[in-house]
């Protein structure tokens, strides 16, 4: 087959490292692939295919999700399947370029979306003009058949690097990833890793921290580390915030750039650092850095929802859930307030971050358990059950 992928390409994002999953297995059993590639600006790579930036000015595509590019590609290539690695709202602009670039009447690739599903109330848009739909949990499938979709799914679920995501021993973690102090094998640390926008809930998460750091009596050796990249003007003022719960002081922010992310081989010392891995986001398609975590032995606090949910791929002896007693909007990036979140309860989170610290330990076969489900999904893996879907679409 001839394949175009599009996604991120050449950088550490989730969507990334599904477009590499993907290419790589393509290309290990012969197929002619090429990625059309977002955050990707030409430099040298070391993948055995080729990789087009979306941004090319030179080929007249100035559109960073390759939407002015990928007919372009079509038309040169005349490729058996497309994939596109996106959110569900984007898809629309893909098919608008093509149907304005060209000619009428022809006819498309077989047309495969690998959409991050993050909510509920989806938007139909142009899906139906998809010829087949993969994502990541059985949430997502059931909610864009929700919202009228009509054609064939699957479900491929995410995985990490096994090569990469283990755990290292805390104190050797600590001097890589965190400041230098005296006391920095006795600090409790509180990790978040992330994306800095309205549906992940930062303002929920200084709050869930701040209200363990109290009811721990304020313990000076308590940290909130927060390694979240900026999304433009729709991020949260963290500091402002930090000094509205009156944690300040206690507070790392990190901020890796949004585009190419942070080298994958630092992260495991990063997650390694923290005793806790928290996330009060309203909705994730699947929520990687709660996988990489729990592959590097860090105990989790998630909510109850989309990804995390019943009908995602955490379970309560895997992770503290915590119920989300409310459902409210949240926002794609550059769209309208419709999507549907799971708010999780502040107090609760509270409560299991203080055990987690109270109880050590207490927890071990939890840690264990989540362990062994994260190393189970692995990246490689994915690569394999796409490239399935993939070859069985087009044939």
């Amino acid at each position: 087959m001839k394949v175009i992928v599009v996604g991120d390409a050449v950088v550490s994002t989730g969507f990334a490292r599904c477009s590499h999953a993907l290419a790589d297995e393509l290309h290990k059993r012969g197929h002619d692939v090429g990625v059309l590639g977002m955050n990707y600006w030409g430099d040298p790579h070391k993948y055995p295919y080729a990789i087009f930036p979306c941004f090319a000015p030179t080929d007249g595509c100035r559109n960073t999700m390759g939407t002015d590019r990928l007919p372009k590609l079509i038309h040169r290539f005349s490729p058996d399947a497309v994939v596109i690695i996106n959110d569900p709202w984007n898809i629309a602009a893909y098919f608008e370029d093509m149907d304005a670039t060209l000619e009428e009447g022809y006819e498309l690739p077989k047309m495969i979306g690998w959409l991050a599903v993050d909510g509920a109330n989806q938007q139909l848009g142009a899906l139906n003009r998809l010829d087949h739909i993969a994502v990541w949990t059985r949430f997502a499938e059931e909610e864009i058949i929700k919202t009228g979709y009509t054609g064939s799914t699957s479900v491929v679920p995410l995985g990490v690097d096994l090569g990469i995501f283990n755990p290292i021993p805390q104190s050797v973690a600590r001097r890589a990833a965190l400041p230098p102090t005296d006391d920095i094998n006795d600090l409790f640390v509180v990790g978040v890793v992330g994306r800095n926008q309205y549906r992940k809930r930062m303002d929920l998460t200084i709050a869930a921290f701040a209200r363990a750091w109290e009811l721990s009596g304020k313990d000076p050796l308590w940290r909130l580390f927060l390694h979240v990249a900026p999304t433009g003007d729709s991020g949260y003022d963290l500091k402002s915030l930090c000094g509205y719960y009156g944690v300040r002081e206690v507070t790392l922010i990190s901020k890796p750039d949004i585009g190419q992310g942070m080298d994958e081989r630092l992260l495991p010392h990063l997650y390694s650092s923290f005793n806790v891995y928290l996330s009060m986001s309203q909705g994730e398609g699947w929520g990687l850095p709660a996988q990489e975590a729990m592959a590097c032995e860090v105990p989790c606090v998630l909510p109850n929802w989309g990804s995390f949910g019943p009908k995602g791929w955490v379970g309560r002896d895997e992770a503290e859930l915590i119920d989300c007693p409310v459902q409210l909007a949240t926002a794609p990036v550059n769209g309208m307030l419709y999507t549907m979140g799971g708010v999780p309860d502040v107090w609760e989170a509270a409560k299991a971050i203080l055990r987690t610290h109270q109880e050590g330990s207490y927890k071990t076969p939890m840690i264990e358990r989540a362990a062994a489900t994260a190393r189970r999904l692995s990246s490689h893996l994915t690569g394999i059950n796409m490239a399935d879907v993939v070859e069985s679409v087009v044939k």
